[in-house]
């Protein structure tokens, strides 16, 4: 984990994750970072463990354990709660800043070649999505707890995030 104050000049080492965390084990990779609404850091890795340090990475705990998920991506959505998507099609979602993590639904059933979930994206007014990489969409109106299918939004081609343009108008963008 590297850390800069000052925009990207210099950087500081600030040691492995799993130099603090033993058992992520060396075959394991850090998949996914992302830092929560009260500060805290998460990595999530390719074997399904989710990692939490409040203290700006000198020390990290365990908070959750998907055996054989690859968790891929978290988003902040409504209420400072995160949202997590793995490459099985599951949605996870933490409503205390990553400290523990519920399985919200299995999505990427209705895919035609993957059920990865490649993207998520937040809309505001509880409105989250979640693509596959062969581009099926699912929506959730009450802020990940439920999800409905949409359908194959592109086809020929993987979707690979979903862009959400800060203000303006209701536009989204998805990247393939």
């Amino acid at each position: 984990v590297w850390k800069t104050v000052n925009s990207g000049a210099a950087w500081t080492d600030l040691g492995e994750v799993a130099a603090v965390t033993p058992n992520l084990g060396l075959s394991n990779k850090i998949y996914a970072s992302h830092i929560a609404a009260d500060g805290s850091w998460l990595v999530s890795t390719t074997d399904g463990r989710v990692f939490r340090s409040v203290n700006d990475g000198a020390a990290w705990t365990q908070t959750a354990s998907f055996s054989g998920e690859a968790l891929y991506k978290f988003t902040t959505i409504g209420g400072g709660h995160l949202m997590l998507n793995s490459f099985s099609g599951k949605v996870y979602k933490s409503t205390d800043h990553g400290a523990t993590w519920t399985n919200k639904g299995q999505l990427g059933v209705g895919a035609t070649n993957e059920i990865e979930l490649w993207a998520g994206a937040y809309l505001g007014d509880d409105i989250c999505l979640q693509a596959t990489g062969d581009s099926h969409m699912w929506r959730s109106t009450d802020n990940g707890e439920t999800w409905d299918e949409i359908g194959q939004i592109y086809v020929g081609g993987a979707l690979a995030d979903i862009i959400v343009p800060l203000g303006g108008d209701r536009a989204l963008y998805s990247v393939t």
